[in-house]
C-alpha cells in the first residue's frame, strides 16, 4: 500500500523501472508500432517523461515558493480514491492530454537520450524527497492540468499511477513479451 514517503519513493523506484526495463529491452521497431490514431510505445515515453519533470522540478522548491504557485483546499485522498478520480477524468476527457504534454515536444530526442533522462527523473525525485517531511506533503501541492490542484503526497500518488497505466499501454502496442 502505497501512503508515506517510503511508500513512495518504493512505488516510484518500482513503476520508473519497469519502464526503463521495458524501454532498454525492446527493439527499436517494437517502440515505433502504432495502431491508426494512438501513440506507440516511444510516444508514451516521451509524454511520461514531459509530464514527470515538472513534479520533479517542483520537489526542489521552496515551501513558500510552492504556496505562491498554488495550496491544496484538502488534505490527500488515498491512492485507491486517486486512481478511481484519474479513471473518471479520462472517460470524462476521452483519454485525451493537454498539448503541453503531447509526445511531438520531444520528437528529436532518441530513446537512448530519452532513457537516460527518465533515470536521472527519478534519482532527483528520489534525492528531493529526502528534504521532504510528511507534513509538507500535505501543505504544498501543485495544479494538475485535469484533475485540479493536488497536495504534493497526491501528485506523487498521480505520477506512479500515471506511470504504471502507460507501461501497461506501452507493452499493449508492442510485439515483445515483459
Amino acid at each position: 500500500m502505497i501512503y508515506d514517503k517510503n511508500s513512495i519513493i518504493t512505488a516510484l523506484q518500482e513503476a520508473f523501472g519497469q519502464v526503463a526495463t521495458l524501454i532498454e529491452e525492446a527493439e527499436a521497431a517494437d517502440l515505433e508500432k502504432n495502431r491508426p490514431e494512438k501513440w506507440c510505445a516511444s510516444d508514451h515515453f516521451r509524454h511520461l517523461i514531459l509530464s514527470a519533470k515538472p513534479v520533479v522540478g517542483s520537489l526542489k522548491m521552496s515551501q513558500e515558493d510552492l504556496l505562491k504557485i498554488c495550496q491544496p483546499e484538502n488534505p490527500s485522498r488515498s491512492y485507491d480514491q486517486l486512481v478511481l478520480d484519474y479513471e473518471a477524468m479520462l472517460v470524462k476527457r476521452n483519454g485525451k492530454t493537454t498539448a503541453t504534454y503531447e509526445p511531438v515536444h520531444l520528437r528529436d530526442a532518441s530513446v537512448a537520450e530519452l532513457s537516460t533522462s527518465w533515470k536521472i527523473l527519478l534519482q532527483k525525485a528520489i534525492d528531493r524527497l529526502e528534504y521532504w517531511s510528511e507534513e509538507r506533503l500535505e501543505i504544498n501541492g501543485l495544479p494538475h492540468p485535469a484533475i485540479g490542484v493536488l497536495t504534493m503526497r497526491e501528485m506523487l500518488y498521480f505520477t506512479i499511477l500515471h506511470t504504471r497505466r502507460h507501461h501497461q499501454l506501452m507493452m499493449q502496442t508492442m510485439t515483445i513479451s515483459v
